[in-house]
């Protein structure tokens, strides 16, 4: 199947370097790192996050990504510790302890906890990182295995790909399957040579990365939620002018709205390709009405708009 079918041509580079710029001053530039496609949803995102920032900035302020760098999301982190200029994708798990229920799947709500996102990003900044876009499209979890998944029960002596999420390997561990700790551009040839058996992921990454070729049943059953958040470095952030600062939260909200507007636009016809291409979809009735309820009128902007000054200010 051709991804371009749903997804397109989406992005080659984000490259501003000749953008212009003020006379004698050199732009600041922010390297963007996340486990996308470098033509898939998430650099959609950060193509339109960095030419609306290119934009309202003038061209003085750069975010720049480069998939050729192949830097990973864990060695991202760790230059956010160190202080350096990046912004990266990460996953954070929405419950610290979790009651799971067998028969039921794990759904994201589309409005994400005050005080859980408060309790993040204290917890964040305590490490020296800090929350950069919090209104970010976060997609349902789901399990893709090479045999049906009915329940979470169903796990229980496969060995399934995931990020190293703890809650997730926890999760598993409880139902008595092995988790497998891969990058996600790791994960199709891993089901294709059996070293895995299935795999957990959204959506979108599992369309991307091609994990459904040598998978073909797709349940939405039990997998742990996230949220995804940017984040930056706290002391290089709060190094930059107010007037940088509240730019960078003020397109960071902007393009997190666009992410949800662009799920409500491709995810159906993801399903859809999948289903031609003989993949069987499991639970997704009920994840549909969830995830559509008082959705029938498209994505609701407000919804998704977070006051600045929960994102980038102190």
């Amino acid at each position: 199947m051709q991804k371009s079918k749903v997804l397109g041509k989406w992005l080659h580079l984000v490259c501003l370097a000749c953008a212009p710029l003020m006379a004698g001053a050199a732009p600041t530039e922010i390297q963007v790192v996340h486990d996308g496609k470098d033509n898939g949803f998430d650099n959609k995102v950060v193509e339109f996050w960095a030419e609306l920032l290119q934009e309202r900035s003038g061209g003085d302020v750069v975010l720049r990504y480069d998939p050729k760098d192949d830097v990973t999301t864990e060695q991202a982190l760790t230059d956010i510790a160190e202080g350096k200029n990046v912004v990266a994708l990460v996953a954070l798990p929405v419950l610290a302890n979790y009651a799971v229920n067998q028969e039921m799947m794990s759904i994201l709500p589309t409005e994400g906890s005050d005080t859980l996102f408060t309790a993040y990003s204290q917890a964040l900044r305590d490490q020296g990182m800090r929350v950069v876009m919090k209104n970010y499209y976060n997609g349902a979890p789901l399990f893709l295995a090479k045999k049906p998944l009915n329940n979470l029960r169903d796990v229980a002596g496969l060995r399934i790909a995931t990020v190293n999420d703890p809650i997730q390997q926890k999760l598993l561990d409880d139902q008595k399957a092995t988790a497998v700790v891969l990058k996600p551009d790791e994960v199709s040839a891993a089901l294709t040579y059996g070293t895995v058996d299935g795999a957990a992921g959204d959506l979108f990454t599992l369309y991307e990365h091609g994990w459904y070729e040598p998978a073909k049943y797709l349940s939405a059953v039990g997998a742990t939620s996230t949220i995804r958040v940017w984040l930056g470095s706290e002391s290089f952030l709060s190094g930059l002018s107010p007037e940088v600062q509240e730019m960078l939260a003020s397109t960071a909200q902007d393009a997190g709205i666009l992410s949800h507007e662009l799920a409500e636009k491709y995810t159906d016809e993801i399903k859809q390709e999948l289903r031609d291409g003989g993949v069987q979809m499991i639970g997704f009735d009920a994840l549909d009405t969830t995830l559509k309820n008082g959705r029938e009128d498209g994505v609701n902007k407000d919804l998704y708009r977070m006051p600045a000054a929960t994102t980038m200010t102190p």
